[in-house]
């Protein structure tokens, strides 16, 4: 909301040069009133004391305001490069039914079993299987997946609430589940049982997270998803009309990938993501090959 107000507000001025004249669509208007927010289990507080009570790198011991960033461990940032990826709506539609082609054969119960197969859980699903084998990754290894609920919605708080209104969710894998003729539908299922949880309840489980989150060791494959196809961002005109290229420069320390409508408009999604030279030769070979 913030980038299309901003691009709204620039376009408008490079055309009409009267910033007095000039005012936000109501849908683009901040609404910045944090007490919406119900929070009768003191949930503020105890994500506050879980944050301060870290020793991290960057983070103010005195408790001071600081908006330092963290330092972030990056193993030889010259050895990585960056790739944007896309799937287009027929990809996306064929992996569909390979899918559903499996569910089939194996005879799922989708009653017990239920699968969310949605463009973004089969984009996400694919992309991870690729990065999971291009990283040559074996079965001691320990693997996260992760996404971000926007909240706003299920709590009854509007749309142009201005804040972080996201909840985390994440699951562990098991390597040998991923490496499986059928890993590809295992990724799918632990990214559905994530948006069950999502829908049971989003604050569901809140107090524990924190501390399961932390739990987290060393050296995980941690994939999360930075963006959202939803957001539409190629629409936002800043006056220069429709951005070329999309790209988001926090991958390249979270290890996240990131994810946008396709910027031809036509559907479909782009993912970017960043890998080391030889881990990401790899994954172009099984990305295109396993399409």
């Amino acid at each position: 909301m913030f980038i299309r107000a901003w691009a709204y507000v620039n376009k408008q001025f490079s055309e009409n040069e009267n910033a007095d004249q000039i005012t936000l669509l109501p849908e683009l208007t901040p609404f910045l009133a944090r007490t919406i927010i119900e929070d009768p289990d003191g949930i503020d507080m105890l994500y506050l004391n879980s944050w301060l009570g870290l020793n991290l790198p960057g983070l103010d011991t005195n408790h001071n305001t600081s908006l330092k960033l963290f330092k972030q461990a990056i193993t030889d940032p010259h050895s990585k490069v960056r790739a944007l990826v896309r799937l287009t709506l027929e990809d996306i539609k064929n992996l569909r039914e390979r899918v559903l082609c499996q569910i089939e054969e194996l005879q799922l119960d989708k009653e017990t079993r239920p699968m969310h197969l949605s463009s973004f859980v089969l984009a996400y699903a694919y992309v991870f299987v690729c990065i999971f084998k291009a990283k040559g990754l074996g079965r001691d290894d320990k693997v996260v997946l992760g996404l971000t609920a926007d909240c706003r919605a299920r709590l009854g708080i509007p749309e142009n609430y201005f804040g972080c209104c996201v909840m985390p969710f994440f699951v562990h894998m098991d390597p040998e589940t991923v490496v499986q003729e059928n890993g590809f539908l295992n990724v799918i299922e632990r990214l559905s049982g994530i948006i069950a949880r999502v829908n049971k309840g989003v604050l569901d489980g809140t107090k524990e997270k924190f501390a399961e989150f932390m739990a987290i060791r060393p050296g995980t494959l941690m994939v999360t998803v930075s963006g959202s196809p939803q957001f539409q961002i190629y629409k936002a005109d800043f006056g220069w009309g429709m951005p070329r290229k999309v790209e988001t420069p926090s991958i390249d320390k979270t290890g996240s990938i990131s994810m946008q409508e396709n910027a031809d408009g036509r559907g479909g999604i782009e993912i970017g993501l960043v890998l080391l030279k030889h881990e990401m030769e790899i994954f172009r070979s099984l990305f295109v090959e396993g399409l």
